[in-house]
C-alpha cells in the first residue's frame, strides 16, 4: 500500500507531487493541480539532478507523444503488484479489520489488502466509472479520513490486450495539492493536462502510464499490454488499446 502524504517524484522526469498531512489546511478551490517549472516546485530537485534531467535525450513512443524511459524496477513493481492482486482476495470483514488496525496504530499492517469489489471497502469519495476490462481486485490506498479510504487502486484484465490499473486519490479529503511539471505535459485527458510515459525493461516488457488531475481527484493509469514477438522488438497484441485510450474512458 503506497503512502500518499509526503512529497514524491513521479515518472522520474515527469512531475512532482506534494500531499499535505491531514492536519494542514488545503488549498482553496476545487482544482488541486498547478503547472510549474521544475525549478519552482515546492520541493525542488538538487541542481545536479535537475541539470541531468534537462540534458537527457528524449525518446518518443510509437504514439508520437509518450516519452520512453528504461526502468526495469518500475516494470517489475507493476508485475509484482499484479501477482499480489491475483493471489490475495480478502473479504469485506477482513478489509474492515485491516482499516481498524491501521487507524489504531502503531504497528501499521504492511501486507497489502486486496478485495474483489468496491462494496467490500469503505471509501470516502465516489470512485470514477470505467468501461473496459474485467475487474480483478481493489486495493485501498492513501489514508483513512472519516472512516473511509482517501484512495483506491483497481486492477482490470482485457482479454487479448493485457492488464491495467487505475489509481485514484481524492486530495480534498486530506488537503493535498499536485504540482505538475509543465514542460513534461504531452497530452490531455478530458481536457486536463496530462503526462504520458512508457517504461521498459531489458527483456522487452513495457508498461504505459498516464497521470492527470480532474478537480480534486488525482489519477494514475498504468497499462501492461500483452506482447508478441516482432522483427525488431515485441509488438502489442492489440494495438488499439493504450493507456491514453483507457484514460479517455474514465469518468
Amino acid at each position: 500500500m503506497r503512502t500518499f502524504i509526503s512529497a514524491v517524484a513521479y515518472l522520474a522526469t515527469a512531475s512532482a507531487m506534494a500531499q499535505q498531512p491531514p492536519t494542514m489546511p488545503g488549498p482553496i478551490g476545487k482544482e488541486r493541480m498547478q503547472l510549474l517549472s521544475l525549478d519552482r516546485m515546492p520541493l525542488p530537485l538538487p541542481k545536479t539532478e535537475l541539470l541531468k534531467m534537462q540534458s537527457a535525450t528524449v525518446t518518443k513512443s510509437d504514439d508520437g507523444f509518450s516519452v520512453v524511459s528504461n526502468s526495469p524496477e518500475r516494470v517489475r513493481q507493476f508485475v509484482n503488484d499484479l501477482e499480489i492482486v491475483k493471489g490475495l482476495p480478502s473479504t469485506a470483514q477482513q478489509a474492515e479489520a485491516f482499516a481498524e488496525k491501521l487507524m489504531r496504530g502503531p504497528g501499521v499492517p504492511t501486507a497489502p489488502m486486496v478485495v474483489r469489489s468496491l462494496n467490500d471497502l469503505k471509501i470516502g469519495f465516489g470512485p470514477a466509472s470505467v468501461r473496459s476490462g474485467k475487474l480483478m481486485g481493489v486495493v485501498p490506498q492513501g489514508t483513512i479520513v472519516g472512516g473511509g479510504w482517501t484512495g483506491i487502486e483497481r486492477y482490470f484484465q482485457i482479454d487479448g490486450a493485457g492488464y491495467w490499473r487505475l489509481s485514484e486519490n481524492d486530495m480534498s479529503l486530506t488537503g493535498g495539492m499536485f504540482y505538475m511539471n509543465k514542460a513534461a505535459v504531452n497530452t490531455t485527458v478530458g481536457g486536463k493536462p496530462a503526462i504520458s510515459k512508457v517504461f521498459t525493461d531489458d527483456h522487452g516488457k513495457r508498461i504505459e502510464e498516464v497521470v492527470w488531475v480532474d478537480g480534486s481527484k488525482f489519477y494514475m493509469l498504468t497499462y501492461a499490454p500483452d506482447l508478441q514477438p516482432g522483427r525488431f522488438s515485441a509488438m502489442k497484441t492489440n494495438v488499439g488499446v493504450s493507456a491514453s485510450a483507457l484514460a479517455s474512458e474514465v469518468r
